[in-house]
């Protein structure tokens, strides 16, 4: 069996360096490279020549599905999806990534991630029986133990930087943990399937909530409350009413998460919650203005009116 070269790519330092450390507790596995975002990774990748890459989905700039469309590597890595959202999901698996973790990462489920990569990959594949001795060395305590690793993305303790040791015993494994780690990686895969059968076309419902924060507090802010978003570089701005909430997020990205029968990009900058639109007025060269129900006027291009038109046609047919 040959190590497993694993690059590990996400912007928050804590998550990013305790997958790293909790990686170097599993047996095959070396991380060869850690990056803080999409611009250095597609830099750094080719030298780093992985197997897997254990990537963030949402970074300011690139996020995850856009770094791996501008992957130009042969042959290109294993994906593995991390994220503290699950509406991400099915877009992950259509882009056939091999698992999809959310946060906060176990490192029960991490080992069981490293198998279904193992399966994936026959050249890093375990000799048989071999599983039951990974469960058994991840339940072992290692030596000069004095505490355990968080998971990641909890916000616990800050882990060691990627190379220094561990100071920790791992946690007990559950008594099937044996069964889990032989999983077929298939079941997953038809756990997607078949959700992805029950939702129209094939795409996500969206996520129905956006978390915004702010000095001193965090916000939830109801999707449905949302007349209008507006795209700010690395940023995106929540009309909510006369309120506007930044969020650290691209329009592009937030795009991917929302409903995309209630919202719709009508310019490049702009996205419109198709449940507040009152009118569309028509404008010069064949583009057009939409009216919001509080009464906010909203330009659109002239590609997007018979779409928009159409949109809320269907919104109306919905009910």
């Amino acid at each position: 069996m040959s190590e497993l070269r694993a690059v590990v790519i996400d912007d928050e330092p804590l998550a990013r360096e305790g997958l790293v450390e909790m990686l170097g507790l599993v047996p095959g596995v070396v991380v060869v490279g850690s990056f803080a975002d999409g611009d250095a990774a597609l830099a750094g990748l080719d030298a780093a020549q992985a197997d897997v890459l254990f990537v963030d989905i949402q970074m300011p700039g690139m996020s995850g599905f856009e770094l791996i469309e501008n992957l130009d590597l042969d042959p290109l890595p294993a994906i593995v999806f991390v994220t503290a959202y699950d509406s991400f999901a099915i877009k992950a698996f259509e882009i056939n990534a091999v698992d999809y973790l959310l946060k906060p990462i176990t490192l029960e489920r991490l080992a069981i991630s490293v198998e279904r990569l193992r399966r994936e990959t026959p050249s890093h594949s375990l000799p048989e029986g071999s599983t039951d001795e990974l469960a058994e060395h991840l339940r072992a305590p290692q030596s000069g133990a004095q505490g355990s690793p968080s998971p990641v993305g909890t916000g616990g303790r800050q882990p060691p930087r990627p190379g220094s040791s561990s100071d920790g015993p791992l946690r007990s494994l559950p008594e099937d943990s044996s069964r889990s780690l032989q999983e077929d990686s298939s079941a997953v895969r038809q756990r997607m399937q078949a959700l992805m059968s029950s939702l129209p076309e094939g795409r996500s419902p969206g996520v129905g909530r956006l978390i915004v924060r702010e000095v001193g507090q965090v916000i939830v802010v109801a999707t449905r409350d949302v007349d209008w978003i507006e795209g700010a570089d690395y940023y995106a701005k929540l009309h909510v009413g006369a309120k506007v909430h930044l969020l650290r997020e691209t329009l592009a990205s937030l795009e991917e998460r929302l409903d995309p029968t209630r919202f719709l990009r009508v310019h490049r900058s702009v996205l419109v919650n198709l449940t507040r639109v009152k009118s569309v007025e028509a404008a010069e060269r064949g583009d057009g203005v939409v009216v919001l129900a509080g009464g906010t006027r909203v330009k659109v291009m002239r590609a997007r009116r018979e779409e928009l038109e159409r949109r809320l046609e269907a919104l109306h047919d919905v009910g």
